[in-house]
C-alpha cells in the first residue's frame, strides 16, 4: 500500500508503507492517526498473509480486525474509508477471507486503472469470445445442461448464476448489489501529488484518488 493522506483536524497527515517505501517510516510512525501498536499490527498482518501463516478468516472484515486488536480509531480512520471504497460498503461486513485476499494484493502489488477506463476490462475479457457473447438476452430457464433464452437454447457444460438467474434457479433472496457514485473532475491546482486521500468518518466522500 502506498502513501495515504488522512484528514486530521484541519490538516492532512501521512500514513505510508515503510516496507515498500522506507522513506515514509518517520511520517508513518509520527502520524497521529492510530497508535504504534496499530501500525505494528498492520505490518504483522501483511507479513502473515505474505508468508501464508494460518489465521482465522471466519466472519466479516470487522470481525477479523477486532480479532487482531486494531483500535476503534484506526478502523474508523483507515480501514473503514479505504476498504469501504473497495467493498462499496462501510460496515465492513464483507467476508474476512475477501479482505485478507485483497489486503495481500494491495500490500504486494500496485493498484492500476486502465488508460482507457474501466470499460476496457470487460472488452478485454470479451475479445477471445467474439461472436459468443449475447447481450440483452434474458434468461428463461435451466434444465440440466440446457439453457433457455428467447434466442434459443444452448447446451452448456458450466453455468455461473448471478442476479435474477440465481433467484430463478435457486430460489430465495438474491444478495443485493452495492451502489456507489464516482465523480471525475479536473483542476489546475493539485498540491497533494499522487497520494490516495481518505475521507473522514461520516463524510459523503469515501476516497479521493488522482488519476
Amino acid at each position: 500500500m502506498d502513501l495515504h493522506l488522512i484528514r486530521h483536524g484541519q490538516s492532512w497527515v501521512k500514513l505510508g508503507d515503510p516496507l515498500r517505501h522506507p522513506g515514509d517510516l518517520m511520517a508513518t510512525l509520527t502520524c497521529p492517526v492510530g497508535s504504534f501498536s496499530d501500525k505494528l499490527r498492520v505490518g504483522l498482518l501483511r507479513l502473515a498473509l505474505a508468508a501464508g501463516w494460518p489465521l482465522s478468516r471466519q466472519g466479516s472484515t470487522q470481525d477479523l480486525l477486532d480479532r487482531w486488536g486494531f483500535s476503534g480509531e484506526f478502523i474508523e480512520r483507515f480501514f473503514r474509508p479505504f476498504f469501504g471504497g473497495v467493498f462499496l460498503e462501510r460496515e465492513l461486513s464483507t467476508s474476512a477471507a475477501k479482505f485478507a485476499y485483497l489486503f495481500h494484493l494491495f500490500s504486494s502489488s500496485r493498484v492500476t486503472v486502465p488508460a482507457r477506463g474501466m470499460g476496457a476490462i470487460p472488452q478485454q475479457l470479451a475479445e477471445p469470445l467474439s461472436g459468443q457473447v449475447w447481450l440483452d438476452t434474458p434468461f428463461q430457464g435451466l434444465d440440466g445442461t440446457l439453457l433457455s433464452t428467447p434466442r434459443g437454447q444452448l447446451l452448456v457444460k458450466n453455468v455461473v448464476l448471478a442476479g435474477a438467474a440465481q433467484e430463478a434457479v435457486l430460489g430465495g433472496p438474491v444478495t443485493p448489489f452495492q451502489r456507489t457514485q464516482t465523480h471525475y473532475f479536473t483542476t489546475q491546482n493539485w498540491p497533494w501529488g499522487d497520494h490516495l486521500m481518505l475521507g473522514q468518518p461520516g463524510s459523503v466522500i469515501v476516497t479521493l484518488a488522482p488519476l
